[in-house]
């Protein structure tokens, strides 16, 4: 054995016995190690790794590119850009109304609403006619005051409940008065009104409501005219089908007797407006024995009879028409009927 082998173990059972430790053997504040450093509570050598330093000494990244770009001259990564690719927030938006409802999941896009013959937008809007029961159109009804002054009628609007008014969201265009009866050379009015568009649209069922003067009668009456939506001219758009319905306002002596015109223009795929027509009522022996039968129903284009389509309500309006022989000379009673349906 040698000198230096016994003076090893001689320093080892001294440092033992004063409570310092040796190399892996463990150790704590009070029992320090001879050499190297207590981690964890063991001794170990300052030249070895630390169990907790491991996932420090990571291995060398390879001489390429993870992104497959050839490797910098000096081995480096080309630096990456690992900003967000977000703008930073505008310092002048305002913050978030918190009282804003939440946007309504089930809610189309804007591009499947407000259009013709489209489900109606959010709050019931449409962008050119009204809303009814859901759906978009063009064409929200008719009514009518009519009677003996002190004692009007209605005729109310299927879609307005039987009301005399427009529901909302349409134009109410009142027509010129045509008189719905006559007697001892004076009569009583009749008072249509029409609730159309704000904006004709070519595709839809009811394009436009006219309502005229037409001094045919009388050239001394005056010549006027009205159209909703309205145009450059009185007529209706090119291609519409035509309801056009002649009258007459019987004033007193020596006012004179004046002819009008209430147009109606609509189409023939119906959605609200289903046609109109006049039926000639059998009070008159003048009209009764003049008129020949044929005449007697103005009929509709859309079912060629003196009848509503399938599913359209009938609004009857007292206006009286012109004799089919004696013409504008002579009035007969009628009744303008409008024919009004849900879509």
């Amino acid at each position: 054995m040698s000198r230096a082998w016994i003076y090893g173990l001689l320093l080892l059972a001294a440092g033992c016995a004063d409570g310092v430790r040796a190399t892996g053997e463990t150790c704590d504040d009070e029992r320090p190690c001879a050499e190297g450093l207590c981690v964890a509570g063991v001794c170990q050598p300052v030249d070895e790794p630390r169990p907790d330093a491991a996932a420090e000494d990571a291995a060398p990244l390879a001489d390429t590119d993870p992104l497959g770009d050839a490797a910098q001259p000096d081995g480096a990564l080309p630096p990456v850009d690992m900003s967000p690719d977000v703008a930073p927030p505008d310092p002048d938006m305002a913050p978030p109304d918190p009282d804003m409802a939440p946007p309504d999941p089930d809610m189309g896009p804007p591009d499947d609403c407000g259009r013709y013959g489209e489900v109606c937008c959010p709050g019931d809007t449409c962008l050119t006619g009204g809303c009814i029961d859901g759906v978009c159109v063009q064409f929200g009804g008719v009514w009518a005051i009519y009677g003996e002054p002190g004692n009007d009628l209605c005729a109310g609007n299927p879609l307005a409940f039987g009301a005399c008014l427009c529901p909302e969201g349409f134009v109410d265009h009142a027509l010129e008065d045509l008189d719905g009866n006559t007697d001892e050379g004076s009569g009583w009015p009749t008072r249509i009104h029409v609730c159309g568009p704000r904006i004709d649209v070519p595709e839809s069922d009811f394009r436009a409501s006219i309502g005229e003067e037409t001094a045919v009668r009388d050239p001394i009456c005056p010549v006027s005219c009205t159209q909703q939506p309205e145009a450059d001219a009185c007529g209706c758009p090119a291609g519409s089908e035509v309801y056009a319905f002649d009258g007459m306002r019987y004033r007193r002596n020596p006012e004179p007797d004046c002819s009008r015109r209430a147009t109606l223009c609509g189409s023939r795929a119906p959605l609200t407006f289903g046609g109109a027509y006049r039926s000639y009522r059998p009070t008159s022996r003048v009209c009764q024995d003049e008129m020949p039968p044929s005449d007697r129903c103005v009929p509709n284009p859309l079912t060629g009879a003196c009848t509503c389509p399938p599913g359209f309500d009938p609004v009857t309006i007292p206006a009286m028409g012109p004799h089919s022989v004696r013409g504008f000379e002579w009035f007969c009673r009628a009744d303008m009927v409008v024919c009004v349906g849900r879509p």
